[in-house]
């Protein structure tokens, strides 16, 4: 759209201002939400964690096995549930959940890096939580070898689990429950039918969580609405607003790189989606060729932060170009020889991969995104150190 005046603009946000819908607005956004107060409205991390109490029969909800027998009784109605390749385990159907119910549990979360395990003694159920974020590099295929793997002598269930039901890449095996059509109504039926056996301080986290789903995941609560109706009337606004408004990845980026000044470390090769580092003691050992493809500055190696456009997610990793061939191989037989873990090694050798959550409507907060920082840092710093005094140690491998 065409640039606006400033007189345009302030006429706008007036007609904005004392429009009624507008106020009532800003009071139903006032409304406190435990999930909203801690922050975690959009987290799928903390997603996993409120399910998996949800999920736990023994857990102090005091719900028993309502949740889990709900979702137990929806996924043993399909198909894949029973799937040939694992033919020799017993099969399933509505009608095991009570025996199934029976046996020993434990509700994993994060293990593997699976969202949630429930394993039982005959059975083990991978529950993938897909809110913001896709899926990764074989990412579904990586959980199920996982799983097939060392958990041999249980029958393997999968699960997709999304704000709307959508289809796994790996849809023959993960059976799609979603929180429009399943969460939401058994958390709803919990709400109507139980509540009266449900301790206050419990009934107001469900409702607050009900209350978290509509509004900031499935986009289907009051406020939601009112928004769209202040959208239509006041569209001018809005999209010049939105078009001047500043880009999160950048801010993100802008304030990680001054941070890792500031911790001493050397910024690598630039890009918008990247910030690239090596610690000073040894960045003038990391061979660096300008000549060569792949980064800018032509490093043979780099840590990263990575800021993808589509997931509200930080990846930390490390990389090795792939266009030092007479090099490569000595620093993958290095970074072998510290026990570091390969995510992929195709051109680009990738290690130690992790994910952290950020979310983008807090990023102008104050310390907010330090705060995101000093996360990433508390875990990553001490193997960054290590490897730093290992490649100092090996430096001719560089020359």
């Amino acid at each position: 759209m065409a640039d606006l005046s400033k007189e345009k603009v302030n006429q706008l946000y007036s007609e904005l201002l004392i429009n009624h819908d507008f106020e009532k607005l800003e009071l139903l956004r006032n409304q406190p939400n435990i999930f909203e107060v801690l922050g975690v409205s959009h987290y799928e991390i903390r997603h996993s964690h409120f399910l998996a109490w949800l999920f736990n029969p023994n857990g102090n909800h005091g719900i028993g096995d309502y949740f889990l027998k709900r979702f137990l009784i929806q996924i043993f109605q399909d198909s894949r549930v029973n799937l040939m390749e694992f033919s020799q385990f017993k099969k399933l159907e509505v009608l095991s959940t009570h025996q199934l119910l029976q046996e020993n549990l434990i509700i994993h979360r994060e293990k593997h890096n699976i969202d949630i395990l429930i394993e039982f003694d005959s059975t083990i159920i991978v529950i993938e939580n897909k809110i913001h974020s896709g899926e990764g590099n074989d990412q579904l295929q990586r959980y199920k070898d996982i799983v097939v793997k060392n958990y041999s002598n249980k029958k393997p269930i999968f699960v997709y689990l999304t704000k709307f039901g959508e289809e796994a890449s790996l849809k023959n095996y993960f059976i799609e429950v979603s929180y429009q059509e399943h969460i939401l109504l058994y958390l709803n039926d919990l709400v109507e039918y139980k509540s009266d056996t449900i301790q206050d301080h419990v009934l107001t986290y469900i409702k607050d969580y009900i209350d978290n789903l509509n509004k900031n995941i499935m986009k289907q609560d009051p406020t939601n609405i009112l928004a769209e109706k202040l959208y239509r009337q006041h569209q001018d606004l809005f999209d010049f607003i939105i078009a001047n408004r500043p880009d999160s990845i950048t801010i993100i980026r802008e304030k990680m790189n001054e941070l890792l000044v500031i911790d001493r470390f050397v910024l690598g090769s630039e890009h918008k989606h990247f910030s690239r580092f090596l610690p000073t003691e040894i960045n003038n050992i990391v061979t660096k060729n300008k000549q060569r493809n792949g980064w800018k500055l032509g490093e043979a190696f780099l840590w990263e932060l990575r800021y993808p456009t589509n997931s509200e997610e930080i990846e930390f990793k490390i990389a090795i170009s792939p266009f030092f061939k007479e090099k490569r191989d000595a620093i993958i037989k290095l970074f072998e020889e510290s026990n570091l873990k390969k995510e992929f090694n195709n051109d680009w050798a990738v290690y130690e991969s992790k994910y952290y959550p950020i979310e983008y409507s807090l990023i102008h907060k104050e310390d907010y995104i330090e705060s995101i920082y000093q996360q990433i840092m508390e875990e990553q710093r001490p193997k960054i150190d290590k490897l730093s005094q290992i490649i100092l140690a090996n430096q001719t491998i560089f020359k």
